[in-house]
């Protein structure tokens, strides 16, 4: 009697004699940073014996594997059917297909991250990887550092460990797939001071319409997003919290100027190097460091100490940075710029509950009560950092306000504009998500 092999058994001992045939992946695997990549081997009587393989190219490797054997072409045409109803897969020529599975593999046992237990198998439906294998450069991680994808059901906890340990504190990126609403190919209009843009005049079927028909425009799908949550959570109370916080802001000096009468920065014959320094941190960080921690050395000041954290964090020095930020603020505990900084510290060190007692719940007169004159940039900086607390403690209707006390603010530096941009779209995500709960219900 013939003994007949298993598939296990045939995948490990025969797969690699079955000729290549044709090989998969999903559509946007270079953006999304997760493939499925299939990979076929062909019988002599036309059936099928492929891997599925799930790779995470940003971080983690070979998630996961599986393999199907020896099914017909009718089977298999049912299986890619199925499979393209989650997203479009594009055919590919093997290399590629090797090249990101063994590459990905590489770059996460560089963190220790090793393949899935299925892959000591599914390998067997690859070619072994040797030098015969046409080599193709596969970008992996985001700027050559490892990225962990969080959701807010799922924060990743233990990759987030490993990586502090194996990668070092500021060394990777944590992104966070909830936050994700607006289409990354959404274009946005020339730069705009505004972002909202008023739809006050829309009805509420205009505005659901207009998401539809401006679903490719960024600005005008903040904006609509906006303007529906409003009037879905209320009007009333929303013009009530507007009068309340509005206020707060209404008489206050604001410039724009350093050197304005009352603006208590560096000394006048320090502007110059002021300027300077400001250019430098903004256009050019990576040469900004050497010469503000000698300026910091030297004439040691708040605002410098500020433009030495923004240097650092530019530089994706995040431990460097959060040391200047204790140490101005040790140093300079009434300085509003010093107070601010430490702010988004306490925000981004999982220190949340205490942010709004420490900000005097963003109410610049109580945060620095001797000061009479405001820079543009210390008020956007309270009001941008109070938009994201209320975004992240889930008070909707007051991140709105903010939103659009913030979106007030013209005459911006461009990376005030994307500070805006971004805790827009953060607050967006979760403004709609409450739209979508209230139609469910």
């Amino acid at each position: 009697m013939q003994n007949t092999l298993s598939p296990e058994k045939y995948i490990r001992t025969k797969a690699r004699q079955l000729p290549i045939d044709k090989c998969y992946i999903n559509e946007g695997w270079d953006e999304c940073g997760e493939c499925t990549i299939i990979v076929c081997r062909k019988h002599s009587n036309n059936n099928l014996t492929f891997g599925i393989y799930l790779v995470d190219i940003f971080c983690l490797g070979l998630k996961d594997s599986l393999y199907h054997f020896n099914i017909s072409a009718v089977e298999f045409d049912d299986l890619m059917n199925t499979l393209s109803e989650q997203g479009d897969f594009l055919e590919i020529e093997y290399p590629l297909a090797h090249n990101i599975i063994y590459g990905a593999i590489e770059f996460a046992s560089d963190y220790e991250f090793n393949p899935h237990k299925s892959f000591q198998l599914t390998q067997h439906i690859l070619e072994e990887d040797t030098d015969d294998i046409e080599l193709i450069e596969i970008p992996f991680g985001i700027d050559d550092q490892p990225a962990v994808v969080t959701t807010d059901d799922d924060p990743q906890t233990h990759i987030i460990k490993k990586l502090t340990k194996t990668a070092g504190e500021g060394n990777f990126l944590i992104l966070n797939a909830d936050l994700s609403v607006i289409d990354e190919d959404c274009e946005i209009d020339e730069y705009s001071e505004e972002l909202l843009g008023d739809y006050s005049d829309y009805s509420i079927d205009e505005l659901i319409n207009g998401l539809q028909t401006h679903k490719d425009n960024l600005t005008k799908t903040l904006g609509l997003i906006c303007e529906l949550y409003i009037r879905m959570e209320g009007e009333e109370k929303f013009d009530e919290l507007s009068l309340k916080i509005f206020a707060l802001f209404k008489n206050l000096e604001i410039t724009g100027d350093y050197e304005k009468e009352g603006l208590e920065f560096v000394p006048k014959e320090q502007t110059e190097h002021l300027y300077y320094l400001q250019a430098l941190v903004f256009n050019h960080a990576e040469n900004a460091i050497e010469e503000c921690e000698k300026t910091v050395k030297k004439s040691p000041h708040p605002i410098y100490y500020s433009l030495l954290t923004s240097a650092y964090e530019f530089n994706d020095m995040h431990d460097k940075k959060n040391e200047v930020i204790i140490k101005a603020f040790d140093l300079f505990p009434e300085s509003l710029s010093a107070r601010i900084h430490y702010g988004y510290y306490l925000f981004n060190n999982n220190k949340v509950d205490k942010v709004e007692m420490f900000m005097s719940r963003f109410n610049p007169i109580k945060i620095a009560p001797r000061q009479k004159v405001f820079h543009i940039n210390e008020i956007t900086g309270i009001v941008n950092l109070a938009c994201l607390f209320y975004t992240q403690t889930n008070y909707l209707l007051m991140a709105t306000v903010y939103e659009q006390l913030f979106d007030s603010f013209t005459d911006l530096p461009e990376f005030v504009y994307e500070q805006k941009l971004n805790a827009f779209q953060l607050l967006c995500k979760k403004q709609m998500d409450y739209l979508i709960q209230i139609k469910q219900n």
